[in-house]
């Protein structure tokens, strides 16, 4: 035998895949299964329950607080920083501005 998968008669030696791909081609039964599997998919997508507004709960919380004559950084580091320590959160952001 080659290094190109051919035998030694000229015919080509294939695969799982190439075997399960041929037969599949060969097959009269391969457009009925293609279609079950569309009907099927279809009715799966339509037996889906759902809602128009479904109701999810997103855990956040919004806390605003005002240090008049402060300056951004001095607010991050008297406020924001030691509320980020204390709360125990995964995931937190922050924003600290001067007011207009």
């Amino acid at each position: 035998m080659s290094q190109d998968n051919t035998q030694e008669n000229g015919a080509r030696r294939y695969g799982f895949a190439g075997r399960l791909a041929s037969v599949f081609i060969d097959s009269r039964l391969t457009p009925i299964v293609i279609i079950a599997s569309i009907l099927m998919g279809l009715f799966s997508v339509m037996m889906l329950p759902r809602e128009e507004e479904p109701q999810i709960k997103v855990p956040m919380v919004d806390v605003m607080v005002r240090m008049p004559g402060a300056s951004a950084k001095e607010v991050q580091r008297r406020v924001t920083a030691p509320m980020e320590n204390c709360s125990g959160r995964s995931r937190e952001w922050n924003t600290s501005i001067r007011p207009r």
